[in-house]
């Protein structure tokens, strides 16, 4: 039996879980034969979308959209002005995201040049349709009816051209006979499959691995059963993520069996959706274990993407808590026995052999884990060495004793997520999420002891509850904001809360006092988990809630990113967490006891010398100067921007080769006061830097000539970006 397996095409390194851009840099158009032949789709197609043709060709569209009168973002207009800078950075991108040990500023300075990429291919190569850097094309895959209509039609599916040169190929020369659809259903790998029932409506597609952290088609079975459109397509659904159950199938198949005999499927047959019965098993210890390739292009990076293992510590267990009215995680588990937490000693055996091959961090990816379970991994970890750093997750409880703390710190662990979700009290007990022991001292308390053990507590928040007030919501941020401060260790990402469909919160939303609910599409087509949904009494926004939040990030935790990034704080941490980034930053904290992110030196007693990923453009005179002569900076290293007159671009090209602070002070007669004050600014945006032997093989870019700049402007879509003063003052923030 012939065998294809279809991986789709998401976001770059999966969504910045397979960081390898040694891999992105060598995936070759597939081959017939090999089941897995296209498991490089997605590194193939950012390959093409990340080619230096690519991106110079989108320079050179912006060149020709942008026409007077037209507002845009700084960096596009650092995009006319010096194209060969701009393609440099978002060719150098992947590069820098794969050495995590770099630091915060780093992947902010690659992810940043992407989000700009993908902001300008957007506008000017692929609208209507939007790029983005965690899921692709922006396209509905949460409707099997869009999804038939869409996937082999040119003109409504971006991927079809592409698909068509790489991937039809290898499913046309040889039709496979059983073909596993992997990953949640993508128009990507939706229209393979419709290809291949044009080629050979006998081979039969079955969907597996599509859970992911928040997301499983087991959660949606009730509207499965009833989605005609989705299997016209597909086959077969596995809903569990064992690898015995799609065993299972191949040999029923191949035997020519009923499809009935194999357990944890969803099927169809004669026109009927049927579904087996659920059958509980145990999963094997390394069910889940992902360890990179190691790589000698990565040799001398402080700590590469291909030194983060990842796993389930407890792959035969669930959320221990399970009494969260938004949540529907253990939806995903049907097939697991609950709590099954045993064995701390072969995990530990486990991390000693990964730590021998190689690996030197591991994330885990399992639920809430209890207290005493991970205090006794923790002995078992001290017991062997401690072979890695890692991370985990659990819940406030009041069975993390000091000693527990203590244990896991001294055990290598450098980050636990806690689901604190809020700060306000009525909303924690509207969400189910704590027993009457629960506090904020409580919490507080936690943190100290984490703290002091150089653990960094990390908290998952949600916003936008329903019912959930502005006061209400300002508590979160008042207690994450002294939490931060006092307890710089602390992290914490805030979400937008998204009704899922199998929580309890949904099932008795009039209790909660949910008025309107919003589907994408109809309930029969829907592939989703999360549907929208409103409260007369509290109306829901999730355009302000969005912006709100990341403000909030980029204050608390961000301090040294430009005011109005292009890529959204959220975002940035979201993908450094998938990265494991996050991890590794502190790791480096701890090490240290510095957990806050300092501001950008500079040393008056050195030479300095202008970034070399600078653009200087002007003069011209709109924006913040109206009656002056002015011009605009923008830096490719650390992607601020600022407007200054003609005095401060004067310091800036006497600055173009190595200065001393008394030379540009004798050479523009200034005072030393005031050039400090401006040479200290400048240096806090990362404009101006000692770095004096990396500047010297480039120098920065001075361009004279008055075009059509409107200097800091956002698009009209987004709010205006503020211009940063020169008199800005550095500031500490903790690390994400």
């Amino acid at each position: 039996m012939r065998q294809l397996f279809l991986y789709p095409i998401t976001g770059i390194f999966n969504e910045c879980h397979d960081v390898d851009p040694v891999a992105l840099e060598q995936a070759a158009p597939p081959r017939v034969g090999n089941p897995h032949a296209l498991k490089e789709l997605n590194n193939l197609w950012w390959q093409e979308l990340l080619s230096e043709s690519a991106v110079r060709d989108a320079a050179g569209r912006l060149a020709e959209w942008m026409q007077p009168g037209v507002e845009a973002p700084a960096a596009w207009d650092a995009i006319r002005a010096d194209p060969d800078k701009f393609v440099a950075e978002v060719r150098a991108a992947p590069q820098r995201l794969v050495d995590l040990g770099a630091g915060p500023r780093s992947a902010f300075r690659a992810l940043e040049a992407l989000q700009v990429y993908a902001n300008v291919h957007s506008q000017v190569v692929s609208k209507p349709f939007e790029l983005s850097l965690q899921e692709g094309y922006v396209v509905n895959e949460l409707s099997s009816l869009a999804l038939l209509r869409a996937s082999l039609n040119p003109s409504l599916n971006p991927y079809y051209n592409f698909l068509s040169r790489t991937a039809f190929p290898v499913i046309e020369q040889e039709p496979p006979d059983l073909v596993w659809l992997v990953g949640r259903i993508r128009l990507s790998t939706f229209a393979m499959a419709m290809r291949l029932k044009q080629i050979n409506p006998a081979s039969h597609v079955s969907v597996v691995g599509h859970s992911s952290e928040y997301y499983s088609l087991n959660k949606i079975t009730e509207y499965l059963r009833t989605n005609a459109h989705l299997f016209s397509v597909v086959d077969s659904i596995v809903l569990d993520d064992f690898d015995n159950t799609p065993r299972y199938l191949r040999e029923a198949l191949e035997a020519g069996d009923d499809l009935s005999s194999v357990p944890n499927l969803m099927y169809v047959h004669g026109g009927a959706v049927l579904e087996t019965g659920y059958v509980t098993m145990d999963r094997a210890l390394d069910a889940d274990l992902r360890v990179p390739q190691q790589r000698r292009e990565y040799d001398s990076m402080v700590a590469p993407a291909s030194v983060v293992a990842e796993t389930r510590l407890w792959p035969a267990a669930q959320c221990y808590w399970n009494n969260c009215n938004f949540c529907g995680i253990n939806r995903r588990y049907n097939t697991l026995p609950k709590n099954s937490f045993a064995s701390e000693a072969e995990r530990a055996k486990m991390m000693r052999d990964l730590a021998d091959g190689g690996a030197r961090y591991l994330w885990s990816v399992d639920e809430a884990i209890p207290p005493i379970n991970l205090g006794v991994l923790a002995d078992e970890l001290i017991n062997v060495g401690v072979p890695l750093i890692w991370e985990t997750r659990s819940k406030i409880d009041k069975n993390f004793s000091a000693e527990i703390c203590a244990k896991l710190g001294a055990a290598g662990l450098r980050e636990i997520r806690l689901g604190l979700e809020s700060g306000n009290p009525r909303v924690l007990a509207s969400m189910g999420k704590y027993g009457g022991e629960w506090s904020l001292s409580t919490v507080e308390d936690l943190v100290s002891r984490f703290h002091q053990a150089g653990v960094s507590v990390h908290f998952p928040t949600i916003i936008g509850y329903p019912g959930e007030t502005e006061d209400e919501r300002r508590d979160t941020y008042q207690f994450l904001t002294y939490l931060v401060k006092k307890y710089p260790s602390v992290t914490f990402n805030i979400n937008i809360l998204g009704l899922d469909v199998s929580s309890k919160l949904f099932q008795e939303y009039e209790h909660f006092g949910v008025t309107t609910l919003r589907w994408p599409t109809q309930a029969k087509y829907f592939l989703g988990n999360l549907i929208d949904w409103d409260c007369e009494d509290t109306p829901f926004n999730y355009e302000a809630l969005d912006a709100e939040r990341n403000d909030f990030m980029r204050q608390t935790l961000y301090p040294w990113m430009p005011a109005n990034p292009a890529i959204e704080p959220y975002i940035f941490y979201r993908l450094t967490e998938t990265s494991r980034a996050t991890m590794v930053w502190k790791a480096q904290r701890a090490e240290t006891g510095d957990w806050l992110e300092q501001p950008l030196p500079i040393d008056l007693t050195k030479p300095f010398v202008i970034d070399p990923a600078m653009v200087v453009m002007g003069p011209f005179s709109r924006g913040r100067f109206d009656d002056e002569v002015h011009f605009t900076a923008y830096s490719w290293r650390t992607h601020h921007s600022v407007e200054c007159d003609e005095y401060a671009t004067s310091v800036l090209r006497q600055l173009q080769s190595p200065r001393t602070f008394e030379e540009v002070s004798d050479e523009l007669a200034i005072e030393p006061v005031e050039l400090k004050e401006l040479i200290g600014a400048l240096a806090t945006m990362g404009m101006v830097t000692n770095d004096v032997d990396a500047s010297s093989p480039s120098r920065a870019t001075f361009t004279d000539r008055p075009l059509r700049w409107a200097a800091l402007a956002a698009p009209a879509a987004r709010r205006r970006r503020e211009s940063i003063a020169l008199s800005i003052q550095p500031r500490g923030g903790a690390q994400s």
